[in-house]
């Protein structure tokens, strides 16, 4: 029962991304279809037409399992070896800035929303 449940909610959050995939297509958007239906679980789980409990062991599972995703990156690099040696420094610089970058703005963003849920559980009269 447990890997039924983990199926059918890998299987709700690989339908958002098709979803996203077939509106990105229909409208010829240049915003890629996995944020359109990373947008769209958003706004469900947000307005909440679908409740968290729906997806989150799913989406649990494929983050614990996000380094998978990464084998075809790394065979590409592999391809394309003459490139990372003339570029191989402004790359590397490259990756360094943005990953600095969203980390600071990933904190920055962690830290206001924490700041707003307390404030909200304060107002509540929680703790």
């Amino acid at each position: 029962m447990k890997w039924f449940r983990l199926l059918l909610q890998v299987a709700i959050l690989i339908g958002f991304h098709q979803l996203g995939e077939m509106v990105q297509r229909f409208f010829e958007w240049l915003i890629p279809g996995s944020v359109i239906g990373l947008v769209a679980l958003f706004l469900c789980l947000k307005w909440e037409w679908i409740r968290l409990e729906w997806v989150e062991v799913g989406a649990a599972f494929l983050i614990a399992e996000l380094m998978l995703f990464f084998i075809p990156a790394a065979v590409g690099v592999v391809q394309y070896q003459e490139l990372i040696l003339q570029n191989g420094l402004y790359l590397l610089a490259f990756i360094v800035i943005s990953t600095v970058t969203l980390m600071v703005a990933l904190g920055w963003w962690s830290d206001r929303l924490e700041a707003r849920r307390n404030r909200g559980s304060n107002q509540d009269g929680r703790t």
